[in-house]
């Protein structure tokens, strides 16, 4: 595959009323390469993979956001060991990725990575790089034939340097971890056609060698003679190194973690069916978070059918990050502050869909979701200990605060020499409408027209947390909406 994006002039109104031209998208040129072989005689599967990006960007405000040029190179195999029960397959994949001193810090302090932290050893920041280079490993054994049980074992290795989001999909970097998966299945107890039971251990470790969790989890599957099913899932998490909660700055503890889920659904094969779903999870730290999900579907012929599907979820959040600044008397925390407060969120979410099919040529498809959220902070405080989960609530354990409408200022020791520090109300609420409908005509075979209309609005209230769905509801009304129609024929 090769395929590039030629170089795009925009145009910019300036504050004076003068307007400028400017690029706005440099010429880019991918290229993907793969070859793959099957060796019969051995029973073997192997291949290797190749990706390009390049980038004429070299001198141009783009050089100091984009990488010029990335390359990954990979190999897998597979081997069915002479049987179909079993597999083992493997993937090394190496990246290198060549940029400005700005770009290459970008992806250091990309929060896949965070470089910056000061008690990171594996690949230290250095601001004059220009290019970053890694390696992924993942090796697997599976057992896949047999009707009663199945399992794997799964190893991987991601080097903190490794990148793929130039030309893929990539969110986290610098980690190792094992797991071990089983699943037991058993069609033989009267009353039920089919029972499975699925457990997967495991762990995952930064390569600095901090413990990031153990874990283990339990599921269930039932479907019972009448094809009705139930679902059960619960997940027990260790405690363990957490490189993320500071967003960059010092090491800090995970609390151990415990999670829940439970799901009722129906026969489908009914005129009315449906489930129910909740979820509830809970940590050391008193945070906890539940959710109750109910979906509803009725076909009163075969050709017409509605779904229509609530959801509230309630989360308590005691860690949640607000920010961070200087403060040179922060010597335990390496001269920085980090900002954190409970957080207390809702949401409500109502998605509808109706489908309708005039014939097996001619259907109309329609989706509409309405989504509201709200984010109350309290009782803001500041991590206090690097590799512990301890931090210091201001006006009760540290220094003073006050708070207005619009702002926080806080003083991490009243009168002394600690700075003040100001920032904006977090608290929000935010909602949105969502709908879009699809109708496709294929007028012969192999042709077809399609009718779009995709609408959508949102609303938001900074600094304040208020949620009243009926209130909501009118602001969405209220505001302005973008409507996108669209023609497709082929």
């Amino acid at each position: 595959l090769y395929a590039f994006t030629p170089i795009v002039e925009g145009t910019a109104e300036l504050a004076n009323g003068q307007r400028e031209t400017f690029n706005a998208n440099p010429l880019n040129q991918y290229g993907v390469l793969r070859l793959k072989q099957e060796f019969q005689n051995v029973d073997l599967i192997a291949g290797t993979y190749t990706s390009i990006v390049q980038r004429d960007i070299e001198g141009s405000y783009f050089d100091r956001e984009l990488n010029r040029s990335a390359i990954v190179n990979g190999v897998d195999f597979q081997s069915n060991l002479g049987t179909r029960d079993y597999t083992v397959s493997g993937v090394y994949t190496v990246s290198y990725v060549e940029g400005s001193r700005e770009a290459i810090q970008d992806l250091q302090e990309s929060s896949a990575r965070y470089y910056q932290r000061p008690d990171h050893s594996e690949n230290p920041f250095d601001p004059t790089r220009t290019s970053l280079r890694g390696s992924h490993l993942d090796v697997s054994v599976q057992k896949g034939g047999g009707d009663v049980y199945t399992g794997s074992a799964t190893f991987t290795h991601t080097t903190s340097g490794f990148e793929l989001n130039d030309l893929g999909f990539q969110n986290q970097a610098g980690i190792k971890s094992f797991r071990l998966y089983n699943r037991f299945r058993n069609r033989e107890i009267p009353g039920i056609n089919e029972l499975t039971f699925s457990n997967i251990i495991g762990g995952e470790w930064t390569v600095d060698n901090d413990l990031e969790s153990l874990f283990v989890g339990f599921f269930t599957n039932t479907q019972f003679a009448n094809l009705w099913r139930l679902n059960q899932r619960a997940f027990l998490v260790s405690r363990g190194a957490d490189v993320r909660l500071t967003r960059g700055g010092p090491l800090a503890e995970s609390p151990a973690r415990f999670n829940l889920n439970l799901s009722v659904n129906s026969n489908d094969d009914k005129k009315l069916s449906g489930r129910i779903q909740g979820e509830f999870e809970r940590d050391e730290s008193k945070t906890y978070s539940y959710s109750f999900d109910l979906g509803l579907e009725y076909r009163p012929t075969q050709a017409l059918s509605f779904f229509v599907s609530p959801e509230y979820g309630f989360n308590q959040n005691t860690r949640q990050y607000v920010d961070a600044y200087e403060d040179p008397t922060a010597v335990s925390t390496y001269g920085m502050r980090y900002m954190f407060a409970d957080l207390e969120r809702q949401n409500f979410e109502l998605t509808t869909r109706l489908n309708w099919t005039f014939s097996p040529t001619m259907t109309l498809q329609s989706f509409l979701r309405f989504y509201s959220t709200t984010g109350s902070y309290e009782r803001f405080k500041a991590f206090s200990e690097p590799n512990t989960f301890e931090f210091d609530v201001y006006g009760r354990d540290v220094g003073d605060i006050s708070r207005t409408t619009s702002k926080v200022t806080v003083d991490a020791d009243g009168q002394g020499e600690a700075p003040s520090f100001t920032f904006g109300n977090p608290d929000f609420t935010y909602s949105s409408l969502q709908a879009n409908i699809v109708y496709r005509w294929e007028y012969r075979p192999g042709s077809a027209l399609f009718v779009v209309w995709q609408h959508a609005k949102d609303s938001e209230l900074e600094d304040i947390a208020a949620f009243d769905i009926w209130d909501r509801t009118n602001d969405i009304l209220d505001s302005a909406p973008t409507n996108v129609f669209l023609l497709k024929l082929s």
